[in-house]
């Protein structure tokens, strides 16, 4: 049965409602199971009854069970918000995109059905239960600077759980085991790490990235190479499952769902705690920036030529690592040596790279200026703009020719100039990352040699023609063989056709399993998380 508009506009509401909403409030009372069958003639009478009683039925309710008895999934989460419907926001606000939804990829402007602001572990089980109720899917949100958008869902009607107000941070000294909520930055980590005992993790650089859309992808950084990634040192965390249940997960209990979450945690349920394993700071390190800067191609790939040998050479000591870009008219290579000035000078980079080069070394540099200088300031939002972004995981026996080279270059130089600012990356892995198994978690990448990334950014709507030109240089790059390769979950790009494959590899099969256990109705989910077999 559908109520005709006119009676449903005539019934008071619970809150001020867009008509939008009006429909969702529709939709939800005559597919629920609790209400039973009544005639046209007494419907009113009926509803008026149900939101009349509202409070008291869902005073007697178990926690979070709200939805039923009171009619409304709007009402049910301000329910599970404690009464503070405030904290929840909905598109019919006028500031909802400006102050709430904040558009990071301007190519991929998803609407959520709400954004709601939790205080407590509590709140966000009873939200869960309320979008379980109304087959909604929820997702989390840490940084809010996904390539993807995943953030607000990766797809309209998503209900997003912020995580701004969990902040906590502590790191207990004598065992060096942090203890840190999702809301906190990677600047907020850094700091609270230096402050608290000069603890370290092998962190990105982005201050303004959230600590737990990092590491629950896997969580790559400067640092990988010598002290591995993110979730080599996570220890445990505490999650929110898709039935509402808050359970702890780490190797000796639910281990693995802890196995899960290390790699494919948003397709799992709602981390709202993460303690990590810390190491203590580096001693130690040597900076370097290569440079050129050029309007002639051919020096540019001379040094992209140079590079890739050096990327090629297996007695590359794990302590280095960093970060190569390479556009229109520059080669720049940026990155840290964890050691001191004589042992970095016996690498003689500089000398297998172009001449025309400039380079700034910097020695005697301690972990905390370098991650200062990186993280930068936590609080303006990075800008939004509109882009497209692919990437690859390459291993050291895919690693690209340098007549691939010369075809790649071909390709990006004869292209049309107003597509868009383009640029590929390549930021170098391997090291400790491969020293751990590839089936020890959901991460796959354990035999990495660098990540490969192709990027775009444009004033407006990035066009299928700039989305190509990316496309068919990264695949030059990949020897035409793109399919082959792996992907990085934490770059997550619409340009995949089958991203669960790219992201999980060998480790997918085991993922389905999991996930008709812990959320077989794929609550947790955007177009990237593992599905249901």
């Amino acid at each position: 049965m559908i109520l005709p508009p006119s009676l449903v506009n005539s019934l008071p509401q619970p809150s001020t409602q867009s008509v939008f909403h009006s429909l969702k409030f529709e939709h939800a009372l005559y597919d629920n199971p609790y209400i039973p069958n009544i005639t046209m003639t007494s419907v009113k009478e009926f509803l008026l009854a149900v939101l009349a009683t509202a409070p008291s039925l869902v005073a007697a309710l178990p926690k979070g069970l709200g939805t039923k008895a009171t009619g409304t999934l709007d009402s049910c989460l301000t329910s599970a918000l404690s009464g503070d419907g405030t904290r929840a926001h909905y598109p019919s606000s006028a500031t909802f995109i400006t102050e709430h939804a904040k558009y990071f990829n301007l190519n991929l402007q998803y609407l959520p059905y709400a954004i709601v602001y939790p205080k407590t572990t509590e709140e966000i089980s009873a939200v869960v239960v309320c979008a379980g109720s109304n087959d909604k899917k929820v997702q989390g949100r840490s940084g809010n600077l996904d390539f993807a958008n995943r953030g607000l869902g990766g797809a309209n009607g998503t209900i997003i759980v912020d995580f701004e107000n969990f902040q906590n941070f502590a790191v207990d000294t004598a065992t060096g085991l942090a203890t840190v909520g999702p809301g906190n930055n990677l600047a907020q980590l850094f700091k609270g790490l230096h402050d608290n005992g000069n603890r370290f993790l092998p962190q990105a650089s982005g201050g303004q990235i959230g600590v737990s859309g990092l590491s629950l992808v896997g969580g790559l950084g400067y640092g990988s190479r010598s002290h591995g990634a993110m979730i080599d040192h996570l220890a445990e965390v505490e999650i929110v499952l898709a039935d509402g249940t808050v359970t702890r997960a780490s190797e000796k209990a639910n281990s693995d769902l802890f196995w899960a979450v290390r790699g494919a945690g948003a397709g799992f349920g709602l981390v709202t705690e993460l303690k990590f394993n810390t190491l203590p700071e580096p001693s130690e390190l040597v900076t370097f920036t290569y440079t050129i800067t050029s309007n002639d191609s051919a020096v540019l790939v001379e040094a992209l030529k140079g590079y890739h040998d050096i990327l090629r050479d297996t007695t590359l000591p794990r302590e280095i690592g960093g970060v190569t870009r390479f556009s229109e008219t520059t080669f720049l290579w940026s990155g840290a040596f964890f050691g001191n000035q004589s042992a970095f000078e016996a690498l003689g980079l500089q000398s297998r790279l172009p001449s025309t080069l400039s380079a700034t070394i910097k020695t005697g540099v301690s972990w905390s200026t370098l991650m200062s200088g990186l993280t930068g300031t936590a609080s303006p939002a990075a800008s939004p703009q509109h882009f497209y972004i692919i990437n690859a995981m390459v291993t050291p026996t895919t690693i690209s020719s340098n007549s691939a080279i010369d075809e790649f270059a071909s390709h990006v130089f004869s292209g049309d100039s107003n597509l868009g600012s383009w640029s590929f990356q390549f930021d170098l892995y391997g090291g400790a990352v491969n020293d751990v198994a590839a089936d020890a978690t959901a991460f796959p990448h354990r035999d990495l040699l660098y990540s490969l990334d192709g990027y775009v950014s444009t004033t407006e709507t990035t066009s299928t023609e700039a989305i190509e030109f990316i496309n068919k240089g990264f695949e030059i790059l990949l020897g035409h063989k793109s399919d082959s390769f792996l992907a990085y979950n934490g770059i997550a790009s619409t340009g995949h056709k089958n991203p669960q494959q790219k992201y999980f590899g060998s480790n997918l099969a085991r993922l389905q399993t999991l996930k008709s256990k812990f959320d077989p109705k794929d609550l947790f989910s955007t177009p990237q998380t593992v599905k249901l077999a």
